[in-house]
């Protein structure tokens, strides 16, 4: 099953935003032996009339982060339906602030976002919360300058294995547009980021790497010149798991369908 966002003809509402193209919806596609199913949109209470964004799954599939209008809702599977989505405490949602991004950790109570609050080591940064025993969300944390740049990062991941994470920055040794990059948290802290290469990065925008707990297949959004308009959704397969994720000679992307994924 895969969760992303789309600005379909059939976004709730129907209205186009300013730049003619359709306001962001949330829609599901599960994948058969048939090949990826129509995309259907979740309809409410996840899609609104306005923008709404899928930005992070917890690993049980359980949890949804949406984002609505620069601040950060969280909304449940419970059953077959998902839940009214809740913003996220003053502790995430800042005050005439944008937030844009996230992503849950493994544990569930640890969430990486995106926010254009102060201080910040410029642009919009990547911060860390964590959620204690009674459910408070602590004082928000910059991740610092080894990750964050002058520059704006955006579409982050936590894998499952709790210490890798991927995230999309302008800066660090961008080829161009956003790249793609990867980290390692160790007893030292975050490690120097690595710039995932061609030909999964292009002088034009790549954001939101997903990657299986496996190491097997990625998901990321391109905006590379074999689009079908906009950003696409584009598949890539690791066929020498052992590698390092930065080693991408083996890499073999392609395009699925339009926009950003989960």
């Amino acid at each position: 099953v895969m969760y992303f966002t789309g600005r379909l003809p059939n976004t709730t509402g129907g209205d186009k935003d300013l730049d003619a193209l359709y306001f962001e919806d949330i829609y599901v596609t599960y994948n058969t032996k048939g090949g990826w199913s129509k995309p259907r949109n979740l309809g409410s209470p996840v899609n609104t009339i306005e923008h709404d964004a899928t930005v992070s799954l917890s690993a049980d599939g359980a949890n949804m982060i949406i984002m609505r209008d620069g601040d950060l809702y969280f909304s449940e599977l419970k059953g077959s339906s998902w839940s009214d989505p809740v913003p996220f405490p003053k502790e995430i949602n800042g005050k005439n602030t944008d937030e844009t991004a996230a992503s849950y950790a493994d544990d569930g109570n640890t969430i990486y976002f995106i926010s254009d609050r102060e201080p910040s080591v410029g642009g919009k940064d990547i911060w860390v919360s964590k959620k204690d025993a009674l459910g408070n969300w602590s004082e928000a944390k910059n991740l610092g300058n080894v990750i964050n740049t002058k520059y704006d990062e955006n579409g982050i991941f936590m894998h499952p294995d709790g210490t890798t994470f991927f995230f999309s920055s302008e800066g660090h040794n961008s080829i161009g547009g956003t790249d793609l990059f990867k980290s390692i948290y160790n007893d030292r802290g975050w490690t120097k980021p690595v710039n995932l290469g061609i030909p999964l990065n292009t002088p034009s925008d790549e954001q939101c790497l997903v990657v299986s707990a496996d190491y097997r297949n990625g998901y990321y959004s391109s905006k590379g010149k074999d689009t079908y308009g906009d950003h696409d959704i584009y598949k890539v397969t690791f066929f020498e798991v052992e590698l390092p994720l930065e080693m991408v000679s083996d890499l073999k992307p392609t395009s699925l369908f339009q926009n950003g994924v989960e």
